[in-house]
């Protein structure tokens, strides 16, 4: 093609590419509303116009076939202004759709974002935080396929029936017990509670199977079983060993508690984090503090030979005391020199 002809095409082609853009954002600002049949009448006609130019431009130059496949000096430049184009069209309908959430036209919204711009996550998003529960878990559903989501939008719907449905289907057994909590029905939930719980020690997650014991099932017995089970089997044992201490109120309990768990259920492979957990109670209660102690210094005293550095821990039950820091760090020096 003739370079005169091409560079003449090129800037008809960018003035039509104008002139849409300034028609869109026109029509976008007068009517504010991308979804009715106005904007769409009106956009496509402008755009349907603008195209027949450029077909007909093609046709009077006998390059219809440059045309169709993008050959030609100009393709570049082409392609980068209509890309341009339709990205500030994009925008345009993001920023239409943030103000929709603004005014609380979250539906209006996530029309845009689902069949205008195409991005239905955003859609069900928008759709859930406006509170159109049923309508997000139909996205999720159907464009996402995402069921468990939908099922949570489903159980804030308080549409139980499809939640269950769905989280039964998933084997998702804690909020399948926890809708028919919602349902007033204990009795079904307790059975799902405890498959879920099952699941848990089959994975050896004794600190998630405790807490549906304690907060769903509300059973402290149980609870407590669950967490020394975790210490038992070296499971997560010192956060379950932390978690066990920590679920007892009273003073006096927790005191027979330690000294029950320090005779019956330490070993030399888990003295040290038993130490370690004590430390944390220490300063739990005034009534805790000289049994811990007591408890600590045998501790040391039982593993200092094959592990010279714990006489550090002494520091902790000791704070008021200056020189025992001097003494501890003698101690280290002579053993490093033996």
């Amino acid at each position: 093609m003739n370079k005169k002809y091409q560079s003449f095409e090129d800037k008809v082609f960018a003035v039509v590419v104008i002139l849409l853009l300034i028609k869109v954002i026109y029509i976008l600002l007068s009517i504010g509303d991308v979804t009715s049949v106005q904007f769409m009448n009106s956009f496509f006609g402008t755009l349907f116009f603008g195209i027949l130019i450029l077909v007909l431009l093609r046709g009077f130059t006998g390059n219809f076939d440059d045309f169709f496949s993008g050959n030609g000096d100009g393709y570049d430049s082409s392609v980068y202004i209509r890309e341009s184009v339709f990205d500030k069209i994009a925008q345009k309908y993001r920023d239409l759709a943030e103000k929709n959430i603004h005014e609380g036209n979250y539906q209006k919204a996530a029309y845009i974002y689902l069949k205008l711009l195409k991005d239905p996550y955003t859609a069900a998003s928008t759709l859930y935080d406006g509170g159109h529960y049923l309508e997000a878990a139909a996205i999720n559903l159907n464009y996402l396929k995402n069921e468990e989501r939908a099922g949570e939008c489903f159980e804030k719907g308080k549409s139980y029936s499809e939640a269950l449905k769905l989280y039964k289907k998933l084997e998702l057994h804690e909020k399948t017990g926890d809708v028919y909590l919602l349902m007033n029905n204990r009795k079904d939930a307790l059975i799902y509670f405890e498959k879920a719980i099952t699941s848990h020690v089959s994975l050896k997650q004794y600190i998630k199977a405790s807490l549906i014991y304690q907060f769903k099932i509300e059973s402290f017995s149980k609870t407590q079983e669950m967490l020394m089970n975790g210490w038992d089997e070296n499971a997560d044992a010192q956060n379950c060993l932390q978690h066990y201490f920590d679920n007892i109120v009273k003073p006096e309990t927790l005191l027979t508690e330690i000294q029950s768990v320090y005779e019956n259920k330490t070993t030399e492979r888990n003295l040290e984090s038993f130490l370690q957990i004590i430390k944390l109670q220490y300063k739990k209660d005034e009534a805790l503090q000289q049994k811990v102690k007591t408890i600590s210094y045998e501790i040391i005293a039982k593993l200092i030979d094959q592990k010279p550095e714990i006489c550090s821990e002494l520091a902790f039950f000791n704070q008021d005391n200056v020189s025992i820091t001097k003494d501890i760090l003698k101690f280290k020096l002579n053993k490093k020199r033996k």
